[in-house]
């Protein structure tokens, strides 16, 4: 029991803190195009990226120990998993709208956003090919939701402070955001710890 909580425990921190999808795999790009949002819708999104994550990777842990190792079963996997997020995204969309009520609508718009997100698709297929536990699968689920929340948040704040600053017109926009992830990706692939090249 307590073993299972501590592998819960360490895989929700090492989701968050060094495998961030958006700086460690380059993936979950396609929520970033447009304006600075505020910090409660921001937060309303990574709430529902969670959410379908940490559904996806319960579901998808089952679906992947139904197909077992075999080799030409591995062919169906990605299938699989697409079949299941489509699948959680349906029954997620009809109850909250046979609910009807106004929160839950707004969720229910940023559904189709979450589950689209190439991060979750990413995190589902980490988890197969490191062959994670119940108990790991969720954790790295729940710690991938909020390392996302929180890169979310960060370069929402960076497009506002940059356009606070005298950026030369050839890197406003998406260029010196780049450049900007760039750098804290280089900084947050330091301090996880990885030798130099020998």
């Amino acid at each position: 029991m307590w073993q299972t909580l501590l592998n819960f425990f360490f895989y929700s921190i090492a989701a968050i803190a060094a495998e961030n999808v958006l700086f460690a795999r380059a993936l979950g790009l396609s929520y970033l195009g447009g304006q600075p949002r505020r910090i409660a819708d921001t937060l309303l999104f990574g709430g529902v990226f969670t959410g379908m994550t940490v559904l996806s990777s319960g579901i998808t842990w089952a679906v992947s120990n139904m197909l077992g190792s075999r080799p030409y079963l591995n062919y169906l996997r990605p299938t699989a998993f697409f079949a299941v997020i489509c699948l959680i995204y349906l029954a997620c969309y009809f109850v909250f709208g046979k609910l009807g009520r106004p929160r839950l609508l707004e969720i229910r718009r940023l559904l189709g956003t979450a589950c689209s997100n190439c991060a979750l698709f990413g995190t589902l297929m980490l988890m197969a090919v490191q062959r994670f536990s119940l108990a790991q699968s969720l954790g790295y689920g729940l710690g991938t939701g909020i390392g996302f929340t929180a890169a979310l948040c960060l370069v929402d704040e960076a497009k506002h402070q940059l356009k606070r600053c005298a950026v030369p017109s050839s890197f406003r926009g998406m260029p010196v955001l780049f450049l900007y992830l760039g750098l804290v990706s280089l900084a947050i692939y330091g301090l996880t710890g990885h030798p130099l090249p020998q």
